[in-house]
Parts: C-alpha cells; structure tokens; sequence
C-alpha cells in the first residue's frame, strides 16, 4: 500500500508494478488479501514517516505490517 499525495503514489505504483508487485489503494483491501492468503507480504510505503496519521501506523502495528519510507524502495 502506499500512503502520500496522488502524484508520489502513481508514480511508485508505476515502479512497483513493473517489478511484478501489487498496490493496494486502501488498507482494508491490503488486509482482506493478506488474511484470503493471496499475497504472502505487506508493506505499507509512505512518502513521508511522519505524515502518516496515527490510527494508520496503530493499525500496521496491529496486523504486523511493516511502514517503510519512500526511499526503502
């Protein structure tokens, strides 16, 4: 899942996707795939560590998913 402005996320949904992974646009949709056992890992990418909202890094933290900064990738 990425997490930043429409522009950062296009274009690092461009990027990913040519490497053979999947974006995801909400956390739900990364959640219900993660628990259907269609994808095996998940990461949430923001553009900026602090600009994801508290209840966003509570809820990764919860299920165990890992932010990672934009430069991660």
């Amino acid at each position: 899942m990425l997490h930043g402005r429409p522009h950062f996320c296009t274009k690092f949904a461009k990027v990913i996707q040519h490497g053979g992974g999947r974006v995801f646009k909400t956390l739900l949709c990364l959640i219900q795939n993660l628990d259907a056992e269609k994808i095996s890992m998940a990461v949430i990418v923001c553009e900026g560590e602090n600009r994801a909202s508290c209840h966003l890094r509570q809820c990764a933290s919860k299920r165990m998913i890992p932010m990672m900064p934009s430069s991660w990738i």
